[in-house]
């Protein structure tokens, strides 16, 4: 699936768009770069009314592909690489929201049958 990062969008429409794509699973945005394996501090996370523009404002349009074969930290990594945006994905676990750190080896394929698995 193509997926496009405008200037102008906000960053609650990259998550609005992402959920849409990947059910059970959410992004987040922060300030700060993460390694694999590794959370990101929740005092570094962004509000979603955050303009892209204002946080890269060389940044006009990009386009990647993003698939459901993909792992979390290929999808980190290419969302850092691509746009020059720090994300973390999170899976719906029942009522809560889990940060992948320990499962960026899986696909988001795996993450969204965990997820609807947990649900049932």
């Amino acid at each position: 699936m193509l997926f496009t990062v405008h200037a102008n969008d906000t960053i609650l429409d990259l998550k609005t768009r992402f959920a849409d794509l990947f059910p059970g699973l959410k992004l987040e945005f922060f300030s700060g770069h993460h390694e694999s394996g590794e959370g990101s501090p929740q005092k570094e996370k962004l509000v979603g009314t955050i303009v892209i523009k204002d946080i890269r404002p060389d940044l006009g349009e990009v386009r990647f592909i993003i698939d459901s074969h993909l792992t979390v930290s290929e999808l980190e990594k290419k969302f850092f690489d691509e746009a020059g945006l720090n994300i973390q994905v999170f899976r719906k676990m029942g009522a809560i929201w889990l940060e992948t750190v320990q499962t960026d080896s899986y696909t988001l394929q795996q993450q969204m049958e965990m997820s609807a698995e947990s649900r049932t």
